[in-house]
């Protein structure tokens, strides 16, 4: 990862907590800026397409932490049904602390002007699991595997969002049924 993904990074988790309280806006990015020692020209050189790129790149940040502690595990020793569920259950441990921005994330992707968007990053997502886990499918499957998987992550979502199970115990109960 180079320097550029670095900060990047660095400015998306300074930012998180003011996302939490104020949503994907300029303001709460240029207060992650300025918890970082910099100015919102932070905002404009690494993030030009403004709140939209930073919340997609929290998406895409979710994906790589995902996929690096899958890539650590034992995936061969699982059933490939074993191995999504895990995926998923990763992808939400690992945004945990981050349940409110997920939260500000739905919101701010569900307006009319960034739906393309929102869904975008849904297949990303989806998309990132399937190939971290192993599928290499290229027929009709492929598309039918992530429209399935699709809607099973967004109903989890909406599912652990509002789980206040301990260690998220009925969201997992849910992803498995």
């Amino acid at each position: 990862m180079n320097n550029r993904s670095k900060f990047r990074d660095r400015l998306l988790l300074a930012s998180l907590a003011h996302v939490a309280e104020n949503g994907w806006v300029e303001s709460a990015f240029t207060a992650g800026a300025v918890k970082l020692g910099g100015e919102k020209v932070l905002i404009q050189r690494f993030f030009p397409g403004g709140p939209r790129e930073l919340a997609i790149h929290f998406s895409d940040w979710a994906d790589r932490r995902m996929e690096k502690t899958l890539l650590q595990e034992d995936l061969g020793a699982l059933k490939l049904r074993k191995r999504v569920l895990l995926a998923m259950r990763v992808r939400f441990q690992g945004l945990a602390q981050y349940r409110d921005a997920v939260r500000s994330s739905i919101s701010f992707f569900m307006l009319p002007q960034n739906a393309f968007f929102g869904i975008s990053c849904m297949f990303t997502t989806v998309d990132k699991i399937w190939y971290t886990v192993g599928d290499e499918s290229t027929d009709f499957s492929y598309y039918t595997k992530r429209a399935i998987l699709a809607g099973l992550a967004s109903a989890a979502t909406l599912y652990w969002l509002n789980d206040r199970s301990d260690g998220f115990k009925d969201t997992w109960n849910f992803i498995d049924r």
